[in-house]
């Protein structure tokens, strides 16, 4: 014989709030209020003699699902949306200067550390280009990846809210890589042995480095858009 699982009121009202909170149309506030009209109906269903179970399921109904209550949440906090999209974009540019920088410092990082180990410094040159082709190698295969799981990526983005918290945290952390980058320039000329040719090598991987990153960006996004832009002109 089975043994019947007991309702438990406090996990379904979770269950039931993570479900609004994971909305984007609603706000924080919303949700709250839901609930608060959620617990009201229950209050009033509990003088006719209804249990825990059948008092959440009556009221969840009479207050309707995210589906009904969607296009008129999103009229009424259009503003607070929109604002949440200009996060998210500013979000998406600073997360940008994040890989850059990042792949500068690391890979004159691995330049010094190998340099310093012994190795010829054309070996740390040498490792400093491979680190960069395969940071670069990473964001087409994630553009890619985007590409074939499209819907599944763009209804995660749907329901990001970044907050101005999370966005000036992305920010300190760029300027901390920023920092890095630039304060390891000099040790890369000294790991190099100030080698004339060694430097030249490394100004030029430097500078197509700054041109590829954007330049692959900038394709990755019009790879994106285009297969965005013709499935719509075939709906």
């Amino acid at each position: 014989m089975e043994k019947e699982v007991q309702f438990d009121l406090n996990l379904e009202i979770s269950k039931w709030m993570y479900r609004l909170k994971d909305e984007p149309s609603l706000t924080h506030s919303d949700s709250e209020e839901l609930k608060a009209h959620l617990l009201d109906l229950m209050d009033e269903l509990e003088n006719l003699g209804l249990d825990e179970q059948e008092r959440f399921w009556v009221a969840s109904k009479r207050l309707g699902t995210i589906s009904d209550w969607r296009s008129e949440f999103r009229m009424i906090n259009k503003p607070i949306i929109q604002l949440r999209k200009v996060h998210l974009i500013l979000t998406g540019v600073i997360t940008y200067f994040i890989t850059y920088y990042f792949s500068g410092a690391f890979s004159k990082l691995l330049c010094i550390v190998v340099s310093s180990l012994g190795e010829r410094p054309a070996n740390g040159l040498w490792w400093m280009e491979k680190s960069l082709v395969f940071i670069l190698l990473i964001i087409l295969i994630f553009t890619i990846s985007i590409y074939y799981l499209d819907e599944r990526y763009l209804s995660f983005v749907d329901r990001v809210k970044v907050r101005p918290k999370h966005a000036l945290s992305i920010l300190f952390l760029a300027i901390l890589l920023a920092a890095a980058d630039t304060c390891l320039n000099p040790l890369v000329k000294i790991a190099l042995d100030k080698n004339e040719w060694l430097l030249v090598s490394y100004y030029n991987l430097t500078s197509y480095f700054d041109y590829c990153l954007p330049l692959l960006l900038c394709f990755c996004y019009a790879f994106l858009y285009f297969k965005k832009y013709n499935k719509s002109d075939t709906l």
